[in-house]
């Protein structure tokens, strides 16, 4: 499982780097910074927190299915409030967490 969370991570970690770069948020001299910064706090997350959460679920199966259920609601409501913001003002927004 390890070996496989640090694939996940520098998969992530590359994919958002390389769209990062593509899309002129970040320039090519940090984009090894970047994906450092990325992929720790990918790996960071799933080796600290996500463990933690389990353990204090005593029933984790059950848990698990309930939490996708409230993730999936909460992820379709994000994407319908974040569409409707993105369409609804003028000006770029994206990147908006990115920018300094």
């Amino acid at each position: 499982m390890l070996c496989e969370r640090g694939i996940d991570t520098a998969i992530s970690a590359t994919v958002g780097t390389a769209s990062m770069f593509a899309g002129g948020v970040i320039g090519e001299s940090e984009l090894a910074h970047f994906w450092r910064t990325w992929w720790l706090g990918d790996t960071a997350g799933g080796l600290v927190v996500l463990p933690l959460l389990l353990a204090w679920v005593p029933q984790p199966a059950k848990a698990w299915r309930r939490i996708r259920t409230w993730q999936a609601a909460l992820m379709i409501a994000a994407v319908v409030g974040l569409g409707a913001l993105a369409f609804s003002i003028e000006g770029p927004v994206a990147y908006t967490v990115f920018r300094r």
